[in-house]
């Protein structure tokens, strides 16, 4: 088995460094406001928290292996499979070139750079981290953007996909170490989701949505990336993005578990439902593989998390990076405009579901009516009644 990958020190003051072998009291959850919460969505976010703090009893893994992330139904697919439809759609939207209208690369200055030259000839991690931030992964420069990105910070450990020691153990179940990716774009909490409706419903979903639990201000992470130096070994690198990808998708999927939960067939429109799917990189300095993950579920009702290789970029070619640059962009673009806007209307959908009441006439401004406390309404009570007999409250 491979060692976990110890975060750097040399890393820049802004972006933060965390020790993920330092331990943590994962049975302490924090206080989530209950008030003006729907019984059963109270119900459905317990049940998954206590499932979370038995899970963590015994500890967490200390390595990654390739094995140990197929037992956990986390899985490399041949790099030439046909990708599933709905994917298939989305890598054409990464790849795609917008023509003149994007930002000229100056292939001569970046070849010139002597920076650029000690990253192609092999270099250590933080040196390749600190150059390819500054053009490859640097977020657009603007005011109020609704985007985040930290480097080097713990996943949120509720949000990584639990592991079965081997498929017949009755062996509680126990979670992987929280992923520390090197960088990760998420949503700035404050920017992205300004409408105060959408403030209070976050804030009783935290657990499931925050990107960490050190900083909850990160939400729901659509990419992330692994920076190591020239003597990096790919499959190791890979592994770390598959554990990273897979937490990406997993706080997507617990948001449309509960969007579906509340959905009734009878209803006109389908639920809506985000887009799970996340991207990730693994670079050596010289090499660059860019990777898809989404779920799939099998015939027994059981969610796998599918990773495929979409790209490989030689970043001393100009035609290779300008390529990478262009899909990077067009992946943060996705990120802050299509992904964010069904995120809003899940949103929108769980605030009219969960919180009974219409939408807020903007942002600031809240028609939150006053819930009545203490003995659960018969409405919950029958609610909670169905969902639990469909097995969601014990599969959320």
């Amino acid at each position: 088995m491979l060692p976990v990958r110890r975060p750097e020190s040399s890393v820049g003051a802004d972006w933060p460094v965390f020790d993920p072998s330092s331990k943590v009291d994962l049975k302490q959850t924090s206080q989530r406001e209950e008030t003006g919460t729907n019984c059963a969505e109270a119900e459905i976010l317990h049940q998954q928290d206590q499932q979370d703090a038995e899970s963590t009893a015994d500890g967490a893994l200390d390595q990654w292996d390739r094995e140990i992330l197929q037992l956990n139904n986390i899985r490399m697919r041949p790099r030439m499979s046909p990708l599933p439809d709905h994917i298939q759609k989305l890598v054409n939207i990464i790849r795609r070139d917008h023509g003149p209208s994007e930002e000229p690369l100056h292939w001569d200055d970046i070849e010139s750079d002597p920076h650029f030259e000690e990253v192609i000839e092999g270099t250590v991690a933080s040196s390749v981290e600190d150059y390819y931030r500054k053009d490859l992964f640097a977020l657009p420069s603007s005011a109020g953007s609704p985007l985040r990105a930290y480097g080097r910070v713990p996943m949120h450990q509720k949000a990584v996909p639990l592991l079965r020691i081997s498929d017949d153990s009755e062996d509680p179940l126990q979670p992987f170490r929280a992923p520390v990716p090197s960088l990760m774009f998420g949503y700035n909490s404050s920017m992205a989701f300004p409408e105060r409706d959408h403030q209070l419903r976050l804030s009783k979903m935290r657990d499931n949505v925050a990107a960490t639990e050190t900083m909850t201000t990160l939400l729901l992470p659509f990419f992330v990336v692994e920076f190591r130096g020239g003597d990096g070994d790919m499959l190791e690198i890979a592994n770390a993005c598959m554990a990273s990808a897979a937490t990406c998708v997993n706080m997507v999927e617990k948001l449309n578990r509960l969007v579906r939960a509340y959905h009734r067939q009878d209803e006109d429109g389908d639920a809506p439902i985000v887009e799970s799917a996340s991207f990730s990189v693994a670079t050596t300095g010289e090499q660059l593989r860019m990777y898809v993950t989404w779920t799939d579920v099998d015939d027994n009702m059981v969610t796998h998390y599918e990773t495929q290789h979409i790209g490989s970029f030689l970043l001393s070619n100009g035609r290779n990076y300008t390529e990478l640059r262009r899909m990077i962009r067009n992946i943060i673009d996705w990120g802050k405009v299509e992904r964010l806007q069904a995120i809003k209307r899940a949103l929108d959908f769980l605030v009219q579901k969960l919180d009974k009441r219409p939408l807020s006439p903007g942002p600031g401004k809240s028609t939150l009516p006053e819930r009545p406390r203490g003995r659960m309404r018969e409405a919950d009570q029958s609610q909670r009644a169905v969902l639990t007999a469909n097995g969601v409250v014990q599969d959320l």
